[in-house]
């Protein structure tokens, strides 16, 4: 896992086609499908294995990297812990950071562990996210627990629905 700054992030996702903030999109979004979908008031005590299925889904394809930038933030400021997003990276083994600093992160293949806490902790903090990890898969997540899912595939598409309904 390394720390990005908000322009590498925004760089590496615009060189893959994926968007650069939170989206709403229902058919598609430029030459891939999209699907909504809402998390709404069954996520309580359910973040850990909705985030482990959205990791899982996101790294099916076996990508070398995936980007999660957290684009939204201190919008629900009172369900924010900044502390745990400094401790995720210190377990990484770098050095302190906010997210106003490195509001993204690239993790390798072999680093899903870590893919999933940063994924659980948008969830749990209202953060909006851009995750993405080639081409043509990816979601984004909005502040409001609005998830858009990208994929070339419409089966893609109907397996992360099922994540989070």
């Amino acid at each position: 896992m390394r720390p990005l700054a908000k322009q590498d992030a925004l760089q590496w996702l615009v060189l893959r086609g994926q968007p650069t903030e939170p989206i709403r999109a229902n058919g598609t979004y430029g030459t891939r499908l999209a699907a909504t979908a809402s998390v709404g008031d069954h996520l309580a005590g359910r973040s850990y294995p909705f985030a482990r299925g959205l990791a899982d889904w996101l790294s099916r394809t076996q990508p070398e990297e995936a980007v999660v930038l957290v684009a939204e933030y201190g919008i629900w400021a009172s369900s924010e812990n900044p502390r745990l997003y400094d401790l995720l990276l210190r377990a990484s083994g770098h050095a302190a950071s906010t997210v106003d600093q490195h509001p993204a992160l690239l993790f390798h293949k072999n680093e899903r562990d870590d893919l999933v806490t940063l994924i659980q902790l948008a969830l749990i903090s209202g953060w909006g996210i851009v995750a993405a990890a080639d081409h043509y898969l990816g979601f984004t997540l909005d502040h409001d627990g609005h998830f858009c899912f990208l994929d070339d595939h419409q089966a893609g598409l109907d397996e992360a629905v099922r994540i989070v309904s």
